[in-house]
């Protein structure tokens, strides 16, 4: 029936600091975590190099619906390219927020679901996409989809909002298929091999380096002098980022997953020019 480590039907199912690791499917899916109409919250754990034939390397949810949030997402193996967080036909809508998702075959893909809000999460290193939509309504804001193999959001069939991300060094920034219906804006899409592909920028969109911490060694926490500080959109930004501090933290929305808290930009006082005539 699938979930290599565990399996839930038809039951509400609370997975929470937990290490789930070295499970496998075989001719089936979820090899970490598998929940099949079923309300699923799947919070705080490490889920790590657990393995499916088809559809979640890491996590499978199908139907129901599921809350993920806060997981360590690491080396899973998905031999179909299905994602390390499979989302398929829930009936009610989800959630995925502030998890880290490195080094899988497959970042996120969420096909034929009830709207989801896909926010702060760090989507890095996947051997194909970082996020994939198809027929379904998504909100996908504030997240970093990062050094990708593939690309970084792909979507097809879908009717979606993408707003205050940084995707980054992907084979590709943002690509659509028709039938589509993109809100594209507030995003720094910058250094993939095609930052557009059959969609067009946003009229606040920027192009620039994000100025991570320490990417080669998964710090994507923005620089003080980023060009994504303060430079998001309030309209659907969560209020807190991926480390839960509160955003904003200056006056306006960071794009990406960090909300930098060393930026000072609204508490400086400026003092008025005066003249003194001689």
């Amino acid at each position: 029936m699938g979930g290599g480590g565990i399996y839930a039907y038809s039951s509400t199912i609370t997975v929470t600091n937990s290490v789930i690791t070295g499970n496998m499917t075989t001719y089936s899916s979820g090899g970490g975590i598998r929940a099949d109409d079923s309300t699923a919250k799947i919070t705080g754990n490490d889920i790590i190099s657990n393995t499916a034939d088809c559809y979640g390397g890491g996590i499978s949810v199908y139907r129901g619906s599921a809350e993920i949030s806060g997981n360590h997402i690491e080396r899973n193996v998905e031999v179909e390219l299905k994602g390390s967080i499979y989302i398929q036909k829930t009936t009610a809508p989800s959630h995925i927020d502030a998890n880290t998702i490195l080094s899988n075959t497959a970042g996120i893909l969420i096909s034929r679901a009830a709207p989801v809000t896909v926010s702060n999460n760090i989507v890095a290193h996947s051997d194909y996409d970082g996020l994939w939509v198809f027929d379904t309504s998504l909100a996908i804001v504030n997240n970093t989809i990062a050094f990708n193999a593939n690309g970084g959001i792909g979507a097809s069939a879908s009717s979606s909002t993408i707003a205050n991300n940084i995707i980054v060094s992907n084979t590709y920034g943002i690509q659509g298929w028709a039938p589509i219906t993109l809100t594209i804006d507030y995003n720094d899409v910058w250094g993939n091999d095609s930052n557009y592909q059959n969609v067009s920028a946003g009229t606040h969109d920027i192009s620039a380096d994000p100025r991570f911490v320490g990417p080669s060694a998964n710090d994507y926490h923005l620089q003080v002098d980023s060009p994504a500080i303060n430079k998001g959109t309030f309209t659907g930004a969560p209020s807190t980022d991926f480390d839960g501090d509160p955003r904003p933290y200056d006056c306006f929305i960071d794009i990406g997953a960090d909300e930098n808290t060393l930026s000072d930009y609204c508490k400086r006082v400026f003092l008025p020019l005066i003249m003194k005539n001689y």
